[in-house]
């Protein structure tokens, strides 16, 4: 495991990610604390239905720039949490240290193909030349509502949301220009319907990456 940066330099409390392995090894395999905060906006707290006093609410966490890399057969692989994956400012050091692999933790609303997340991944993997993989908790909703025509007029039905997107090139150079579908793939848990919350929060998410 290698760092790069700056050392943390701030007594705010973190917001980490914990990478651990599925075995249940106790110890970490990576640990990467989040770089950007977040505004919780009055208009956000709306939209995710949460109630944090009508006004609105930062983020109070450390700005530090240390990135932890982990080495192994498969890759270099690192972390980014939620909105450091879309910050260019935030991509330096893994850029500089050649990340072939990089997983993204996210609270977010639904995700889909022409979300920010996408967007992100699709403008750092080309820079990058790696995949990344965004998984998104299920804190904020583990369904959308999709429009449908019936009989009877307009009706909406709950559909499983994404919560494993991937992005990632092709292995060789493409004869055709990349759209969005070659590379941004989608995963949700198709027993969700009928899944109590924490059976779905704990049932594995498994991409063809």
């Amino acid at each position: 495991m290698t760092s790069v940066g700056p050392p943390p330099a701030s007594n705010r409390p973190p917001n980490r990610a914990v990478l651990v392995h599925r075995n249940g090894w106790v110890e970490p395999m990576l640990t990467q604390d989040k770089m950007s905060g977040f505004c919780f906006t009055v208009d956000k707290q709306e939209e995710y239905e949460i109630e944090l006093g009508g006004v609105k609410r930062d983020e109070r966490i450390s700005h530090d720039s240390l990135i932890t890399v982990l080495e192994s057969r498969s890759g270099r692989f690192a972390v980014q949490v939620c909105e450091d994956f879309t910050r260019p400012e935030r991509h330096q050091h893994v850029i500089a240290v050649g990340v072939t692999h990089l997983l993204v933790p996210v609270l977010a609303a639904p995700m889909w193909k022409k979300g920010w997340q996408a967007a992100a991944g699709q403008t750092l993997t080309v820079h990058l030349g790696a995949k990344a993989a965004v998984s998104n908790g299920l804190a904020i909703t583990r369904f959308y509502r999709e429009k449908q025509d019936g009989e009877n007029g307009p009706y909406e039905i709950d559909n499983p949301a994404t919560t494993l997107l991937t992005v990632a090139g092709p292995s060789d150079r493409p004869a055709e220009y990349l759209t969005t579908d070659d590379v941004v793939k989608e995963y949700q848990n198709p027993d969700a319907n009928w899944q109590k919350a924490l059976d779905d929060a704990l049932t594995p998410r498994v991409a063809d990456w």
